[in-house]
């Protein structure tokens, strides 16, 4: 094709070593890097945050990172997304796999640097009351919104249906009751 043009090789460079695997299967990885490089990666143990310069600053299992909404271990299933427009990182992972014990455990950061405070919140996962539990989420950001769908399961694990919850991403950065929606 002749409107092709070869570009330049990239050029590395920061270099550090990222989240390491441990005894978690499957990792389900994930990283988000801000405008100026923090990073936060999380996989299915634990999650790190790192400077600029590649400095890993942070590194706590799921259950000392969401401690405060004081449900446990049974933690999974990461997600990290950085928001542009805020300039802030979200980070949502669930707990439970029963209806009972199911929650969407969320993290906004209040700035940039991870390594600052951060609000967290917990959303029941059945939540609709119909007897499932929520897996396999997915997140995004809007302007002003957090979605994250996911797929509802029953106690038997039978998939059920799936869902979308739309969450005010105000209310998350200012640490308020978090305003939010679903689509099932």
């Amino acid at each position: 094709n002749p409107s092709r043009k070869l570009i330049n090789a990239p050029i590395l460079q920061n270099n550090f070593r990222g989240n390491s695997r441990e005894n978690s299967i499957p990792m389900d990885n994930t990283m988000a890097v801000s405008r100026n490089g923090f990073v936060v990666s999380a996989i299915n143990s634990n999650i790190i945050f790192a400077m600029p310069d590649g400095k890993i600053t942070y590194t706590k299992g799921f259950a000392d990172f969401y401690k405060i909404l004081a449900l446990g271990t049974r933690m999974f299933d990461p997600r990290v997304i950085y928001d542009p427009v805020q300039n802030r990182f979200i980070v949502v992972c669930l707990h439970g796999s029963e209806p009972s014990s199911s929650y969407l455990c969320i993290a906004f950061s209040k700035t940039e640097d991870p390594n600052g405070d951060w609000n967290f919140y917990k959303i029941k996962g059945d939540v609709l009351s119909d007897g499932v539990w929520f897996d396999f989420p997915n997140i995004a950001v809007s302007e002003d919104d957090l979605y994250i769908a996911g797929n509802m399961f029953t106690s038997e694990n039978n998939y059920r249906y799936s869902m979308i919850l739309q969450i005010s991403k105000t209310d998350g950065y200012l640490g308020e009751s978090l305003t939010w929606k679903y689509y099932d």
